[in-house]
């Protein structure tokens, strides 16, 4: 992405940020701790550090597939990017989907979800390992003729579009919540109501989760504070990995190998 577009991404992410305390501090409600809010910085900070070396894995085999593209594009230009969104936003929400369902693509991911607030900053609390696992869910699309540079292109722009979705003043957005994602479908997808767990894991598109059966509407205020304190920077970052870790000495067998692909709610059977 170009330096311009990073420039005004950071400028307008910043002021809607400013914005956000305002309307929070005239409303005596202003829902940032300054923990949570240096701990977020640094999570990004960190994120994007470790995300320059570690693309490279991704970047490698990615360009492979490129020149072993099953079908080809359409030549529209219009109607090539609109294929082009909508195929990244898939294989956006299989993975995230994948990083609350299995224990090792959880243990990159559940940084995102232990902050004590719910705000803007909540969207660049990145885990500083997630580009380890997320970039392999991508790598299908270079069968599809969609190349590294289309791909890098539409993740960036989903990413942005996901950055307002982290707010608790956005209410619902009539019609436009069957088809898009929302900031009320997003409250509920950081819920820690029982009823919000594992849903709305689309990134620009509902409709996914509409069609897999993963989608919940906002019916009440969510809960969004953890039963735990939210840990450091670093131990956020390796809370989930030691969890992991202790689950697969527990398990026997082929339990062993089969556990980083296991809900985080599962566990080993006793020994007898």
């Amino acid at each position: 992405m170009s330096w311009t577009f990073q420039l005004v991404a950071f400028a307008a992410c910043a002021l809607a940020i400013g914005l956000e305390l305002g309307y929070g501090a005239w409303r005596r409600q202003l829902g940032y701790g300054w923990r949570d809010s240096i701990a977020n910085v640094v999570m990004f900070a960190g994120s994007v550090l470790f995300g320059l070396v570690l693309t490279l894995q991704g970047v490698a085999v990615h360009q492979w597939l490129d020149g072993h593209a099953l079908v080809a594009l359409p030549s529209h230009p219009v109607l090539r990017w609109l294929v082009i969104f909508i195929a990244v936003d898939l294989a956006f929400y299989w993975a995230h989907r994948a990083m609350h369902r299995t224990n090792l693509w959880w243990a990159v991911h559940a940084v995102h979800h232990d902050s004590t607030d719910f705000n803007l900053l909540v969207a660049i609390r990145i885990g500083w390992f997630s580009v380890y696992l997320s970039w392999v869910f991508y790598l299908p699309l270079a069968l599809v003729g969609i190349s590294f540079e289309a791909t890098l292109v539409a993740r960036a722009v989903s990413a942005l579009y996901q950055f307002p979705q982290h707010t608790r003043w956005i209410p619902k957005l009539g019609w436009l919540e069957w088809i898009v994602v929302t900031p009320s479908h997003h409250r509920v997808h950081h819920g820690h109501d029982a009823a919000y767990l594992d849903r709305n894991f689309g990134g620009m598109l509902i409709l996914w989760d509409r069609l897999f059966g993963t989608f919940a509407e906002e019916r009440t205020a969510p809960r969004f504070r953890p039963d735990a304190p939210t840990p450091g920077v670093v131990w956020s970052n390796l809370v989930e990995w030691t969890r992991l870790g202790r689950l697969m000495r527990r398990a026997r067998g082929l339990d062993r190998l089969t556990a980083p692909f296991r809900p985080p709610s599962w566990e080993p059977r006793a020994r007898g």
